[in-house]
This record gives C-alpha cells, sequence and structure tokens, in this order.
C-alpha cells in the first residue's frame, strides 16, 4: 500500500519539482489554474500545455471544483466502450426493445428534476398512463473547441451510452423500467417509468437515520441490481442516494446511467477495466483517485468501484454521512486513501456483522473488497449480515419494505423536492447555440412534432 501511495504523490511531486506527500502540499495556485467550475472532460492536454501539468491540473480541478455534491463526467469510448458497432445496432433494432411509446400523445403534469444538461418530466398519456421524460436539449451536447481532438463530444458518447444500457438490461426489479428514446432535430427524450417515492437522498435528508433492517433490505436490492448489471457486463460507476429511486412499495429502483461503461463480458471480470476518472466524491473509490494521478497508461479499475460505493452509501444510511466525509474535497480523498474505518456512536444499534460487511466493502486495494472476482456476487449474498434473507424472495419482492411512500394518486409528487415541483409547467426555449448531430440508438421523431403539445 505504501508503494502505492508513494507512486501516486510521486506523479504530483514530478509536476511540480519538489517532494509531495499529499494532496494539501499541491501549490494553491495550481488548484485555480483554468478556472472554476471547469469538469473533468474540460481538461485537455492541448487547453493546458503539457501532459504533466495536464494530468496534474485534472486531477486538481475535480476535486477542488466539482459542483455540490458531482464530478463532472467523463466518458471516452476509446478507453471505457468495449461495444462494437455491429453489437451497438442490433441491441437497437431489437423488436422486443422498440418504442411502444408515442410521444405526441402526452401531456406534461409537473417538473420534478432538473439537471446542467436538461430536465425530467412527470407526464400523462390519453389513457391515463404515467411516465416520466428525461429532456436534454442537442445544444448542452456541444464539444468545447479545446476539449476534443475529434470533434465528438464526449456528453454525445454519454447520451448514447445511457441509451444503450437501457436496451442490454431489458426488465428487472430494480432498475428503472425503460419506455423508450427520441430525438428531434434540437433534442433528446428519454422515456422512462415514474417512482413516485422519490429519490432516496430525499428521504434520507428528511428522516436522518435508517435503523439496520430497513437498510438491509435496501442493500440486499442493491447488491440484486449491481450483480445484474455486472453479469451483463456494465459498471455502474455511480451508485449514490440521488440515482436511486422509490416505487409506491418502497422498492429500490436504480436510475441514471450516464456514467455506465459497457463492455463485451466474455465470462471474466478481469477483462472489464476503467481508466476513465469519473464519479461522485463521498463515494468515489481509493483507486480512481490513484488512477488520476498515476502516470501509468496501465492502471485501470473494475466492477469494485460499485461494490465501494455500495458500503460507503450503507455507512451514510446507518450514521448519516459518508465515512471519509470532510467539507474540504482534498481532506476527503486524503481519509480516502487513508482508508482508516471509524464507526462512531449512532441512536440505531448496528450489529457487529453490519459493520463487519461495511469493513469488508470498503478495502483499499480491490483484490481485497468483498464482491471482488467473477464469484463476488455469491460472496456478498453469503456474508452473516444477510444471513436472515432470501435472495429468492428479494428478487421477486416479497418482502414488504418497513417504509412505504404515502401515496395520494398514481401521480403524487410529495416526495420530489419541492425547488423542481413547484417550477413553472412550460416548454424550455432552444438556445441559439445549435448543434446538429444525430446520435445513435434514438428514433427520430416526425417534423410535425413540438414538445410545445406537451404543455397546451
Amino acid at each position: 500500500m505504501e508503494r502505492m501511495f508513494a507512486g501516486a504523490w510521486s506523479s504530483i511531486s514530478h509536476a511540480f519539482g519538489r517532494a509531495v506527500k499529499s494532496y494539501d502540499d499541491v501549490p494553491e495556485k495550481s488548484l485555480i489554474e483554468g478556472g472554476r467550475n471547469r469538469s473533468m472532460s474540460e481538461f485537455s492536454e492541448d487547453s493546458v500545455g503539457s501532459k504533466r501539468s495536464s494530468k496534474v491540473q485534472k486531477l486538481k480541478a475535480w476535486m477542488v471544483f466539482g459542483s455540490k455534491r458531482y464530478i463532472g463526467k467523463k466518458y471516452s469510448q476509446s478507453q471505457d466502450f468495449d461495444i462494437t458497432e455491429h453489437e451497438m445496432e442490433s441491441k437497437m433494432s431489437d423488436p422486443t426493445r422498440r418504442n411502444t411509446l408515442r410521444p405526441e400523445s402526452l401531456k406534461a403534469i409537473k417538473i420534478i428534476g432538473r439537471g446542467g444538461y436538461g430536465k425530467v418530466i412527470l407526464m400523462k398519456d390519453d389513457q391515463g398512463e404515467i411516465c416520466v421524460v428525461k429532456e436534454v436539449r442537442k445544444s448542452r451536447l456541444k464539444p468545447r473547441a479545446e476539449s476534443t481532438k475529434k470533434g465528438t463530444s464526449t456528453r454525445v458518447e454519454q447520451a448514447e451510452a445511457e441509451n444503450l444500457v437501457f436496451h442490454r438490461t431489458g426488465h428487472h426489479p430494480f432498475l428503472v423500467k425503460f419506455e423508450g428514446s427520441y430525438q428531434t432535430k434540437e433534442k433528446l427524450f428519454l422515456f422512462m417509468e415514474f417512482c413516485p417515492g422519490g429519490e432516496m437522498f430525499y428521504h434520507m435528508q428528511s428522516q436522518g437515520v435508517f435503523n439496520e433492517s430497513r437498510t438491509k433490505l435496501y442493500m440486499a436490492e442493491i447488491v440484486c441490481a449491481l450483480s445484474y448489471l455486472h453479469e451483463l457486463g456494465i459498471i455502474y460507476r455511480d451508485l449514490k442516494p440521488e440515482n436511486i429511486l422509490l416505487d409506491s412499495q418502497g422498492h429500490i429502483r436504480l436510475a441514471d446511467f450516464g456514467l455506465a461503461c459497457c463492455f463485451n463480458k466474455l465470462g471474466d471480470d478481469n477483462s472489464m477495466r476503467c481508466q476513465t476518472v469519473c464519479g461522485t466524491p463521498e463515494y468515489i473509490a481509493p483507486e480512481i483517485i490513484l488512477l488520476a494521478s498515476a502516470k501509468s497508461s496501465r492502471r485501470s479499475y473494475g466492477k469494485s468501484v460499485d461494490w465501494w460505493a455500495m458500503g460507503t452509501l450503507m455507512f451514510e444510511m446507518l450514521y448519516r454521512k459518508p465515512p471519509f466525509y470532510n467539507k474540504d474535497r482534498k481532506s476527503m480523498f486524503n481519509k480516502i486513501l487513508d482508508c482508516n474505518l471509524e464507526f462512531p456512536a449512532s441512536r440505531n444499534q448496528v450489529s457487529e456483522d453490519a459493520k463487519d460487511f461495511i469493513t469488508a466493502l470498503l478495502k483499499f486495494n480491490p483484490e481485497d473488497r468483498l464482491g471482488y472476482g467473477n464469484h463476488g456476487s455469491s460472496d456478498l449474498m453469503a456474508h452473516p449480515f444477510f444471513h436472515s434473507v432470501s435472495f429468492e424472495k428479494v428478487m421477486n419482492s416479497c418482502l414488504e419494505h418497513e417504509f412505504i411512500p404515502n401515496l395520494k394518486s398514481n401521480f403524487d409528487t410529495q416526495n420530489f423536492d419541492t425547488f423542481f415541483t413547484q417550477e413553472n409547467l412550460c416548454q424550455d426555449i432552444n438556445s441559439d447555440d445549435s448543434f446538429d448531430v444525430t446520435l445513435n440508438g434514438y428514433e427520430y421523431l416526425p417534423e410535425s412534432f413540438s414538445d410545445a403539445e406537451w404543455y397546451v
């Protein structure tokens, strides 16, 4: 472990020509070169001058100037995307996965979310059926001149990858159900099922810590979801409370596959290796931080980053905050790399089995982490923490959750943040900065279609 730390720090030290023992030793000036709020994907060797300075600036900008809980996304087809063009075309043309939902029959009910690229709208069709649409303006996907050498935006690749994941996964009880993907000249539309229980993050903020039995069933369902993705050759890479939705019965649904990467898995989990620095700071695994500062292109990571994030999430459910959390992001990354796990006092009793399960997930070395290897999912399910859980019943949604959302109707939005639900319901006007691009896998809507009809 000491050699790994030494390698990480020495790569940064080399850039500054002096000894660097921790992220705190990097000069403050280096943290602000390139400007604030620039994501990882916006730094390139061309924009910052040299290979060495690029490596350091990428790491520092990502660490210090990311958004509130989110690191700028970067997706590289050449590094992390192992699906052939033929497979992509066959997945998209599979008749069992063709779009059945018709956007022209929908009416907007309420906005339930909004992000950097677009918004999420609750919709109802003329038969009274409910769904949500994730709407993204193509102009938001436009590459910056200094951030790409090929003229293809990494954001475009992200949007195509998310659509591919939906097509690849089919229906699973703990993944949000896919209803279709469309595009016009100006916008993308991803249609999904409506989960009226809202985000897990909303309930964690409003209810505080969860007891162990409630947490255990959430973890069992997440294990099933992640195991299924891994079996399909998909690494999720962004497990966090904001990306977990609850259905009307309190069961979880993983959502937002914008950072997921797909592989042509050939039976060996070691063939699924990523080299992109991405994720959310509180839940990011040590090997991703080390990758950000590594000089060697041979360093990579695998599916164990998802199990690390699950351990972090479970800790937060039981103890209110992530295990290595610090308001200062540099300090937080140092704590993640130190990997010194401590369990604070909790108002709810936490068993030794639960603590051991978290400890096994938050191991510094991926090879030592519970869940590593081709049989990792079985090892997780066999842990004493789950001795009272029947995973067959979990998969069949036979186990009742302690918390069931209180809903007044099928389209009740009380479990969503009022910051979004009270927003005026109107069409987002396209910017003058248009981006003429056709994305693979998104069906074109007729030229006569206008999303303005949704708001009439």
